[in-house]
This record gives structure tokens, sequence and C-alpha cells, in this order.
């Protein structure tokens, strides 16, 4: 673990001096109504200072475009439950606490970072709501329809439910961590059913949930990271760091390449 601290340090210097400090447009599906919402922003704050962080939580539909005109990269946070008519499981709904503007936000905020190549950072919500709009379904309720061999979240909403996930050797993940396996914290009672196609697991529970996933080709755009567990509730974790840096990297890449 301490290699790979140091290997993140280095890492994290190589981008400021091979970028400089150029200031990044970062939009948030939504950091906006709590502390843990404004979590998000302070957690890709920390990866690299000068972000310029927008809130997109209570614009209406037609702004996105304009607020998305020069974004460098969008963070779809957690939250409520994707509503299941949008993976064709509307009675499911029952089990579900939906926002459905959420919803149309976020499928809008993705259908432009896609078409823009802008690259995103799911997290939690952020993960199950990508994967649906990639033609993937989700579990309503994981305890219902998978079991509970795996306690996904704690009956006591302060606890951090934590758990191991394998990381398969054959991901860019574990080419990042150079780890097998790592534990994570897990707040959601939805997760993946139906992965998309053209992506794979880069990490799984042992309840085979899919805990994370990437691209199947590792050269699409745009770039993503999908993690159904909640980095930025980890603070100082070496791995959360990781992902954040990944990120930026991934960020100023695409910014660069842009304007060559």
């Amino acid at each position: 673990m301490r290699a790979i601290f140091f290997i993140n340090f280095f890492f994290v210097l190589s981008i400021f001096f091979t970028f400089g400090a150029d200031t990044l447009k970062i939009v948030f599906s939504k950091s906006i109504g709590s502390e843990k919402y404004l979590k998000y922003q302070q957690y890709i704050e920390r990866a690299y200072k000068h972000i310029h962080s927008i809130n997109a939580y209570g614009i209406k539909l037609e702004e996105a475009e304009e607020l998305m005109k020069d974004a460098d990269g969008l963070v779809l946070t957690g939250g409520p439950d994707v509503h299941p008519r949008l993976y064709h499981q509307e009675q499911g709904t029952s089990f579900c606490d939906i926002d459905e503007y959420r919803d149309s936000l976020e499928f809008t905020l993705l259908e432009i970072a896609f078409r823009k190549e802008i690259p995103i950072f799911a997290i939690c919500r952020g993960l199950q709501i990508l994967n649906v709009y990639l033609g993937g379904s989700l579990y309503p309720d994981i305890p219902t329809f998978l079991g509970k061999k795996v306690e996904h979240r704690c009956n006591d909403p302060k606890n951090q439910c934590i758990h191991t996930v394998k990381i398969p050797p054959n991901t860019q993940l574990h080419q990042w961590i150079g780890l097998d396996s790592i534990k994570v914290n897990s707040f959601h009672h939805q997760g993946i059913k139906k992965l998309a196609d053209e992506t794979k697991p880069s990490s799984l529970a042992v309840d085979g949930l899919v805990e994370s996933f990437e691209w199947i080709n590792p050269d699409k755009k745009p770039y993503i990271i999908a993690v159904q567990w909640h980095p930025e509730r980890l603070e100082g974790d070496t791995i959360s760091n990781i992902l954040a840096n990944r990120f930026i990297q991934m960020v100023i890449e695409t910014r660069k390449n842009k304007k060559k």
C-alpha cells in the first residue's frame, strides 16, 4: 500500500508539472442540499485545487446545453433511486424513493457528455443511472431480488457498511491500484442487474453484484470511472485518491486533445 501511495503522489505531481494549473470546469449532477452532497465537490477539489465546481441540480433541462458548453468533466453523484420505468421494470416502483426530475436531468447531462466526449465520474446512483442510460438494468431492491449475502446498506444510516470487492486482473482498475481486492463502503439498496453492452465489471462483491465497471475497449470515449461505493466519504483513503486523480488526468488529457 505504501508503494501505491508514492506512485499516486508522483502521479499527482506529474499532472501539475505537465499541464500547469489551468482551471477545470467540473459539473456535478447534484452537490447541494446537505453536507453529504457537498462532499463530492470537496473530494474532487482535494485532487486538484484549480476546479470551478458547478451544481446542475435545479436548472431547467433546456439550460443544460449552455451549462455544459465549456465543461471539462461531469460527476454523477449519489442520491435517490433511478425510476424502474427507465429499465422496463415499473412494477419495482414500490421499493423506490424516486426523483424523476433528477433522472431527466442526468439523462440530459449524459447525452451532452457523450456527444462532447466529456469524461464522467459516476458514483453510487451515478453508476446506476449511467448503466441504465447505456441500456443496462437494475435490481429495484437488492435484498428482495438478489438476497442478503452481502449487506449493502446498514439499518443505521449513520454507519458505513464495509465489504470486500474482488478486482479482476484484466481491468484498468487493477492496473491503477495493483490489488486483487479492496474494502469499500456501501450505502445502496439498488444495484446493477444487467450490465450495459460494451462495458465489463471492474470489481464484484462476493454475492456477484457489479461494484464498478469500465469500457471493454479502454480507448472508447468518453472516459468513464463508475463505482458503486462512495470514495468521497473515505477522506485520506489511498484508493479513493487514486480514483479522483485518474479522473482529473482523464479530464486534463481530454481537454488538451480537444485543443490540438
